[in-house]
């Protein structure tokens, strides 16, 4: 699940759109993408903020595993999260 792969690059890439705005359209696609908000960032990342392309695929990364982490019933991480992480 913390496979970045899945994640449209076309909108992280337009000129004169930033991660932070191109995140917001990819949730209006998907809404298993989530959007690159302060909140979101500080919750799940470390340090301080970058809004990147890099940046944001290491949050959706964070937020599945976190997500997964929470859906889990025992509260243990998979075997292929602990691996990704």
């Amino acid at each position: 699940m913390s496979d970045t792969t899945s994640v449209p690059q076309t909108p992280l890439h337009v000129q004169g759109v930033g991660p932070a705005t191109a995140s917001a359209m990819l949730t209006a696609v998907s809404a298993s993408l989530p959007f690159m908000s302060d909140d979101a960032m500080a919750a799940a990342l470390p340090g301080r903020p970058e809004y990147t392309v890099k940046k944001y695929l290491h949050l959706v990364t964070a937020l599945r595993t976190k997500a997964e982490y929470l859906s889990n019933s025992s509260g243990q991480l998979s075997k292929g999260t602990q691996d990704a992480m």
